[in-house]
């Protein structure tokens, strides 16, 4: 099973409880959830109570939303973001998860510390990810293994910004 994300922009809402199977197979629907699957343990490594992730849905109700607008799909191995982290927090990934109150105000964290399994990030959370892509992309070399994983994950979350979300989900 591998990391998957699915950006979507320009999302409406369509309702809560929606049988998908009785909508029109013209439209993209995706489900939103802050967390869609939630086990105690994955790999060892302790997972968060669901409300830890509510938040980042941005106020955005759970449910069923059409996407309007542009559809990306990343596929970043847990490698690049053990890399990303240890490159801009100076820690490995793991230390995160079993101390995430000491890193909550760092940079890329809501991108660090997400449910094991799979969930969503929302339109403003997406902003903010957007921000510390900015401002942290000239401390990545341009001869690193992982820039272009760095642009895919930047272009993502600036396609989630614009009313969307990042999907996030083993498969």
């Amino acid at each position: 099973m591998q990391l998957c994300y699915l950006a979507v922009s320009k999302t409406k809402f369509l309702g809560k409880g929606i049988d998908r199977k009785k909508l029109s197979q013209n439209i993209f629907v995706i489900e939103v959830k802050s967390v869609l699957s939630l086990p105690s343990q994955h790999w060892g490594w302790p997972v968060a109570p669901q409300s830890k992730f509510a938040d980042r849905l941005d106020g955005m109700p759970e449910g069923i939303y059409q996407v309007l607008g542009k559809r990306f799909d990343i596929y970043p191995t847990e490698q690049y973001l053990n890399w990303l982290c240890e490159k801009i927090l100076g820690v490995y990934l793991q230390q995160v998860w079993f101390k995430p109150e000491k890193f909550c105000q760092c940079p890329f964290f809501e991108l660090f510390y997400l449910p094991k399994y799979d969930g969503c990030i929302g339109p403003i959370t997406s902003q903010k990810l957007v921000r510390d892509f900015q401002t942290w992309a000239s401390t990545i070399d341009d001869r690193e293994f992982s820039i272009s994983f760095y642009q895919s994950l930047r272009k993502a979350f600036e396609i989630a910004s614009d009313s969307g979300f990042i999907i996030f989900y083993y498969g």
